[in-house]
């Protein structure tokens, strides 16, 4: 006997945003996340723009970009700066870094005289909320990995105007930041979140070391990556670092290639949580559990194959159900917030208390 089925995209939206008393919110947080555009990705960034933080995001391509940026309001879409980017390709990421903690400090500086006309001056390169998805990006194999911790969104409710950051008058002379590092000082960022991710090839028989590589660099070399850049403008104010991890990181699974890396995506974590602590940097890991993604792996085996996803959630999920992006999302940006000051070097799995990762029950 299975437990009884939800579909929890087809429950009616919750009447009104509850917000707990004292939520500080995310107004004024400066965030990059990786593989926005779509998936998980993008419900984050959706979030924290609802939140009225500022946020940059990258995606391989610029259409998805494009629509997330076009599905947004106008006081958001001033709060968003994107890029078109593999973070792959060496260099990339780390030029998208520098030049997003430079917007950030652009945006901070437009309540002063004469700052409009000097951010306009300077190109950074990034499209403000222009331009998608991160393929192996977007978090979460799909088409060729296991259960799938990745992509798509929800819309979170809205709240909060735009936040601008802190102004130049605001700091005091014998503080000065050098002009050399103007980018940590007057932009920095107060978080990043590593949500690229996914799987080449596949079982271990079928995957070559090319594939085993290519994974491992995906999601491990990515994440890695995207601190180092981040480093100097975390040290600036003290931040928060979230890796997107999978349930595959700590629960066995098909595709062990995806599984290794994200485990070393939890041992990454709790030991860069020990070594950037003195400098007030948290870091910690979210594995999300199989998501319901419409279009996505779960939800096509929903559509095609009813009585096998019925038995895989009913046999794998005590709720019935698998988890969504909106849950997941508010992790992370709990996990961002100055809420969640305590809390580093942890590995919080969202996952409705999943078993197996996959229906062939490993």
């Amino acid at each position: 006997m299975f437990a009884t089925m939800v579909n929890v995209y087809d429950s009616p939206p919750r009447p009104e945003r509850h917000v707990p008393a004292g939520w500080p919110g995310m107004r004024g947080k400066r965030v990059v996340v990786t593989g926005g555009s779509r998936g998980l990705g993008e419900g984050i960034v959706r979030l924290l723009l609802a939140e009225g933080a500022r946020v940059a995001t990258c995606a391989r391509e610029e259409a998805g970009l494009t629509a997330l940026g076009a599905s947004l309001t106008g006081e958001e879409r001033a709060r968003l700066f994107t890029d078109e980017l593999d973070v792959t390709e060496p260099g990339r990421l780390e030029e998208f870094v520098t030049a997003s903690a430079k917007r950030f400090g652009e945006a901070g500086r437009m309540d002063v005289p004469g700052a409009v006309a000097s951010a306009a001056a300077e190109p950074t390169g990034l499209d403000p909320a222009g331009p998608e998805a991160t393929g192996p990006e977007a978090t979460g194999p799909e088409a060729t990995g296991p259960e799938a911790t990745g992509p798509e969104a929800t819309g979170p409710e809205v709240i909060g105007p735009e936040v601008i950051g802190p102004k130049l008058d605001s700091v005091e002379p014998d503080n000065a930041v050098p002009a050399s590092a103007e980018p940590a000082g007057l932009g920095g960022m107060d978080g990043v979140v590593a949500c690229v991710g996914g799987s080449r090839g596949g079982t271990f028989a079928q995957a070559d070391i090319a594939d085993w590589s290519a994974t491992w660099d995906l999601n491990v070399g990515h994440a890695v990556r995207l601190v180092r850049a981040a480093l100097p403008h975390l040290r600036a104010a003290g931040g928060s670092v979230v890796l997107i991890g999978s349930i595959s990181g700590w629960k066995p699974g098909p595709h062990a290639q995806y599984g290794a890396a994200k485990s070393a995506q939890i041992h990454l974590a709790a030991s860069l949580a020990r070594e950037l602590g003195p400098d007030r940097i948290r870091v910690n890991v979210v594995s999300p559990g199989s998501m319901l993604i419409p279009g996505r792996r779960w939800d096509r085996m929903r559509t095609r194959e009813p009585e096998a996803y019925d038995a895989f959630v009913g046999a794998e999920l005590p709720t019935g159900a698998l988890v969504t992006p909106h849950e997941v999302a508010h992790t992370v940006v709990f996990l961002l917030s100055d809420w969640a000051s305590g809390v580093s070097g942890a590995h919080l799995p969202v996952d409705r208390a999943q078993n197996a990762p996959s229906p062939d029950g490993y």
